[in-house]
């Protein structure tokens, strides 16, 4: 009979239900998987969901995809009532984003739930080697790495009549150089600071007319930015915002340069490696 599997995507995100499926699949010869993705619309809802889920049944073993709340708090409460087995699977420092985001006080309760879950798992899967060492430190048994996990039949370099044609979509000029970056537009008051807003200060010194910025994502950061970019630059600063997951590769392809910046804080310490 074959091993009965709860897959559990914690933030809801596609990108983490792609992630999620493809390690699952990995396992889908030796069992039956079941999925359950999180409703961020409605965490309270979602959460009581989870917990009839994984109460209906004793699960071989559960993996979650993140660390969400709304799943891992159920998933916390089975394995200390239910002895139910699980693993946790993480781009992301728990403690070290609210540290950082809302301040080291509303950080405390964060580091329990983030030490608790990895004490209770059977294991961690993390985005990065420093990401595994930190779960072990904080009581994981064990861990491992997959780093990046990137499909390279998606993610690929086009021949370069596609990357003029991905241009052309995205309204870049060809004889220009391309800056760019991928990421959620979130801003952060305590640090006054979101993804893109390196590149939209760095335009306007450059001397150099034949260089445009191609910023891709989505957030409540966005706003700003495109205010901060002066009329006469409007013309070299294309915003995207929130692209289907293929479309992703299309705009990674129109540029010459991708800048992957990180705050110098315990947050932007713990991406980079996975970034």
């Amino acid at each position: 009979m074959k091993k009965q599997i709860l897959c559990v995507n914690a933030s809801g995100m596609h990108q983490d239900r792609v992630r999620m499926d493809r390690l699952g699949t990995c396992l889908s010869k030796i069992a039956d998987l079941t999925s359950f993705d999180i409703d961020k619309t409605n965490r309270r809802a979602a959460a009581v969901g989870l917990w009839s889920l994984l109460t209906s049944r004793k699960w071989d073993l559960v993996y979650q995809e993140g660390t969400g709340i709304a799943a891992g708090l159920p998933l916390l409460r089975a394995g200390m009532t239910r002895a139910q087995k699980y693993v946790v699977s993480s781009g992301d420092s728990v403690s070290g984003f609210f540290r950082v985001t809302r301040g080291a006080v509303v950080a405390v309760p964060f580091r329990w739930y983030e030490r608790a879950l990895y004490r209770r798992a059977a294991g961690f899967i993390g985005w990065s080697p420093y990401l595994a060492g930190r779960a072990l430190e904080l009581g994981a048994p064990r861990a491992v790495t997959v780093e990046g996990a990137v499909d390279l039949d998606v993610f690929k370099q086009y021949a370069p009549a596609e990357r003029v044609g991905a241009r052309d979509r995205f309204g870049l000029r060809h004889d220009h150089l391309v800056l760019g970056m991928v990421g959620s537009i979130t801003w952060v008051d305590r640090q006054k600071y979101c993804y893109g807003l390196d590149l939209v200060e760095t335009i306007k010194h450059l001397r150099r007319t034949d260089v445009s910025l191609l910023i891709v994502g989505d957030g409540d950061g966005l706003p700003r930015l495109r205010a901060l970019v002066p009329p006469d630059l409007q013309s070299r600063v294309v915003f995207t915002g929130r692209l289907p997951y293929a479309d992703v590769v299309t705009a990674m392809n129109a540029m010459d340069i991708g800048f992957i910046t990180q705050t110098l804080d315990q947050l932007g310490s713990y991406r980079l490696t996975t970034k």
